[in-house]
């Protein structure tokens, strides 16, 4: 029998299942993968520990309690809160000599004062960053930009991307998605929709890019980065870390490489 914490292998089979791809994952999962390592774990053991650590369940075991680790995102499916995704808590970092004050912090509720309202407000601040990291590349970075497309029925179709960047000497532009406190799959299936037909109608001349600031109220990372296979670029992570400027430094470096063929130095 592990000498593991219940809850800590619940959590290690959590990351695990995410980062194979099946997210969300069910409780029979969990279970499962927690027998691979402890083999007389009972069901009736491990399901209270399970309600315990899902943030939006009530009740479960007493020592489990406050261990937010899980979202139920429906009758007996889970995923992983986004901040604990990389698997590794703060005590671990300090242990390892790295400074925890770098990892950004991880979110405590959905309704956090600190995080943006809405998506709108959301984009706005990404768009004020992106504008001022690409201020010396003669861009031009605007809120809803259109992108047109067509269907094989020959339907016109104009799609109104979050931000839209181009520059007055190339043809070439950056369509940016962003999808902010997102539970719903198929908002990202009607994005990742779009993607496809502006890429096989612009091609080489248009970077489609998705941006998924993840909240404890979203589906997980990796379960949007696999629905949005079609975009060129996919930038995940929690939603505080895209409102400072180092959180959208490296989309502005893919920006800057895609329009000019090589990264231009940013403004110190």
């Amino acid at each position: 029998m592990s000498r593991e914490p219940m809850w800590r292998l619940l959590h290690q089979c959590a990351l695990k299942l995410t980062k194979a791809g099946h997210a969300p994952f069910t409780r029979a999962n969990l279970i499962a993968c927690v027998r691979e390592t402890a083999p007389d774990a009972k069901d009736n053991s491990l399901n209270p520990i399970i309600q315990g650590i899902t943030d939006n369940l009530k009740g479960g075991a007493p020592g489990a309690d406050g261990k937010r680790i899980l979202h139920s995102v429906g009758r007996g499916k889970f995923e992983l809160l986004a901040s604990h995704e990389q698997g590794v808590e703060a005590r671990d970092l300090k242990t390892r000599g790295m400074d925890a004050r770098s990892v950004v912090e991880p979110l405590t509720s959905t309704s956090d004062s600190r995080l943006p309202e809405s998506e709108t407000e959301l984009r706005d601040i990404v768009l004020t960053l992106l504008r001022e990291q690409l201020r010396d590349a003669d861009c031009v970075a605007e809120p809803e930009g259109r992108v047109s497309y067509h269907v094989p029925s020959g339907q016109e179709f104009g799609h109104a991307s979050d931000i839209l960047i181009s520059t007055p000497t190339s043809a070439k532009r950056v369509s940016i998605e962003i999808k902010y406190r997102s539970a719903v799959t198929d908002q990202f299936k009607c994005r990742a929709y779009d993607a496809i037909h502006m890429k096989h109608q612009h091609g080489d001349a248009l970077l489609t890019a998705m941006l998924y600031a993840k909240t404890n109220s979203g589906i997980s990372i990796g379960r949007a980065r696999s629905i949005c296979y079609s975009f060129d670029r996919f930038y995940g992570g929690a939603a505080p870390q895209f409102l400072v400027a180092e959180g959208i430094r490296e989309l502005a470096i893919d920006i800057r490489q895609f329009l000019f063929g090589k990264e231009r130095p940013f403004d110190a």
